[in-house]
């Protein structure tokens, strides 16, 4: 929220740089953010920004959140231990160059399916890229605690949401605003070459 204030955004989604270009991934738990950072580190991108958590502004910047994951999935058995082993990553410092900032070039959506690339309009990439982040940062207040109390209104009675998500909106809408393309990238196995030719190509 503090963030929310000075006019930063957290997105769910890891980012990569190629020169002062920056391409971001976006996707649900398990989607492939941390396999597609690997698979197009020191190919076709040159520098690294984040892996699970970007923090972008307004005017199109994804800043250096520099942290990396092991890749993982959704996994089997209880629901509370699948939400503990996520949110229990290992972290440590990624063995490329760590690059501080960078500007908005492309925004990529992963979902699993047949594969197929597909270019969106910006206003599209807004919505998703609001419903992906909502769903992410909805575990920070509706945890499995506070679920079992059913207690929210004691443990955040500052919370606004109406006002948070209005200015939450604005931050990604004018961040995604500032990227020059979108895309969804559908794939069955995670390979991601069309992805790598596609960044490859770009100017």
């Amino acid at each position: 929220m503090k963030l929310w204030e000075k006019g930063h955004a957290l997105c769910h989604a890891s980012a990569l740089a190629k020169g002062d270009d920056a391409y971001l991934f976006f996707g649900y738990i398990g989607s492939g953010k941390t396999t597609v950072s690997r698979a197009l580190m020191g190919s076709v991108c040159d520098s690294y920004l984040s892996d699970d958590t970007s923090l972008v502004d307004r005017q199109g910047n994804i800043l250096c959140w520099p942290e990396a994951h092991a890749a993982h999935g959704e996994g089997g058995g209880m629901p509370l231990l699948r939400y503990v082993k996520r949110r229990s990553h290992v972290t440590f410092l990624p063995d490329f160059p760590i690059r501080r900032r960078a500007r908005a070039r492309g925004i990529y959506f992963l979902e699993r399916g047949r594969d197929d690339i597909k270019e969106i309009d910006l206003d599209e990439a807004a919505r998703r890229t609001t419903l992906i982040n909502l769903d992410e940062m909805s575990r920070y207040w509706n945890s499995p605690a506070s679920q079992m109390v059913n207690q929210y209104a004691y443990f955040y009675p500052e919370l606004d949401l109406g006002r948070l998500s209005e200015t939450y909106a604005s931050i990604v809408a004018g961040f995604v605003g500032k990227a020059e393309k979108a895309y969804v990238l559908r794939t069955s196995a995670p390979t991601y070459e069309s992805l790598r030719r596609l960044i490859a190509g770009s100017a």
